[in-house]
């Protein structure tokens, strides 16, 4: 998956083709479910990323707006 390929460590199982059976799916939900550490390391590393790829978006748009309008403010009317 996506997510794997774009961490150091896979955090969660692939079930690819064959391997996707509704058994083994049931096992790997069951298995999540009943570790609560894992689901928050999980859950810290999947924030942690999304934070990487937006590479500061929020602040980045603010600053281009703000500097927009000073820009703007600058400008004879």
């Amino acid at each position: 998956t996506l997510p794997n390929q774009m961490t150091e460590t896979a955090l969660i199982p692939e079930l690819m083709q064959d391997d996707a059976t509704p058994e083994a799916l049931a096992h790997e939900v069951a298995a999540l479910l009943g570790d609560a550490q894992r689901r928050s390391a999980i859950a810290d590393r999947f924030a942690k990323l999304r934070s990487e790829l937006a590479l500061d978006s929020n602040q980045r748009a603010a600053d281009a707006v703000l500097g927009l309008i000073q820009h703007a403010a600058k400008q004879p009317d």
